[in-house]
């Protein structure tokens, strides 16, 4: 059995801070990262890879304000989605390669394995192959992030029917779009589709978009969406999913019309990466969304194993995670850290 002064589950944002910091502090510190790949959801699914496409519409679409209509229609005309992925790919490797020289600059181990509690102090850890090995310290940093909600009666094919993850993978070119749910992640992915030139209809029961925006600002967003092509439909519960003889999901809606398209981009909710981790072992528990709760100091029921990121819930936002992690680990170490909550960005 290895033994560490803090081990801290998941290299997202949260994680790659809480480690960081941990290191600066001169601990002995080891990231455990189930994926393949470091970087979490932020660097593969979540955020680079939105900002990424968004960036590169935003640039064929601003050079029609720009003047240059007949150049960015081209463009337009030229290019397909699955073009687009192939910028994304490239700028997530080159962000993969800048952390990982990160954490192994500062001296920080990395063990590819899925960690599950044995007891409050030590963690299990079933690499690939099979081979189990065991890790123990004096704190634990819980960053495991989130994933899409995947309902068993939605028909997710990952081709036509995709969450927000697996529509990162597509090698379709859809011509039309339903993005169902009117979140942070649908509404974003229905304005840079719109922008692109794909007909986009975006569903969502609640009858304003982004409630926790300003209704001013909420209102502006409104405007420019419906300015770019994207049909809103606020207010609307659907009552199921189909795909129909053509391969075309469609959507049926509380109030009897079906809506259909090339392709429906699922995005009601996210859910807390905590069902491998055994947390019964130690007397912890989540809520219906897997998700943590945890004090001011991050700290779950049990204090020394701390939760930060997208486990613990809203905002789950990217920069707000790197916080969260920094603070974590200087809690975990009695390093004098004030902050305002209310301020963190």
């Amino acid at each position: 059995m290895r033994s560490y002064d803090i081990v801290v589950v998941g290299s997202g944002p949260a994680g790659q801070k809480a480690a960081v910091q941990a290191a600066k502090l001169s601990k002995r510190v080891v990231i455990i990262e189930k994926a393949r790949q470091l970087g979490g959801t932020s660097l593969n699914t979540g955020t680079l890879p939105s900002k990424t496409l968004k960036d590169t519409i935003e640039y064929i679409h601003g050079l029609g304000r720009r003047g240059l209509h007949q150049l960015g229609a081209a463009l337009t005309k030229q290019l397909t989605l699955p073009d687009l992925m192939i910028r994304k790919d490239q700028v997530i490797e080159t962000e993969v390669a800048v952390i990982t020289n990160q954490l192994q600059r500062n001296g920080i181990e990395i063990i590819q394995g899925t960690a599950s509690f044995v007891d409050p102090h030590t963690m299990s850890v079933l690499r690939s192959d099979g081979h189990v090995d065991h890790v123990q310290a004096s704190v634990i940093i819980l960053a495991t992030g989130s994933r899409p909600r995947r309902p068993r009666e939605v028909p997710f094919n990952d081709v036509t029917v995709c969450d927000s993850d697996s529509f990162l993978r597509t090698t379709k070119n859809p011509t039309s779009i339903i993005v169902l749910g009117g979140g942070v992640i649908g509404t974003e992915y229905a304005s840079m589709l719109a922008a692109f030139g794909i007909k986009v209809t975006l569903i969502d029961r609640r009858t304003q978009l982004l409630r926790f925006l300003d209704q001013e600002i909420a209102q502006a967003l409104d405007s420019q969406m419906l300015q770019n092509g994207v049909a809103i439909r606020l207010g609307q519960e659907h009552l199921g999913i189909a795909v129909n003889e053509a391969g075309r999901p469609a959507i049926h809606l509380h109030d009897g019309e079906t809506v259909t398209a090339d392709m429906l981009l699922y995005t009601m909710g996210r859910i807390g990466n905590t069902d491998a981790l055994n947390l019964p072992a130690i007397g912890l528990s989540t809520d219906q969304q897997g998700q943590l709760s945890v004090n001011s100091q991050y700290q779950t029921a049990i204090p020394h194993i701390y939760a930060t990121g997208d486990v613990i819930g809203f905002p789950a936002l990217a920069a707000t995670a790197m916080e969260q992690g920094r603070l974590a680990a200087c809690h975990a170490f009695q390093v004098s850290e004030s902050h305002d909550i209310k301020v963190i960005p």
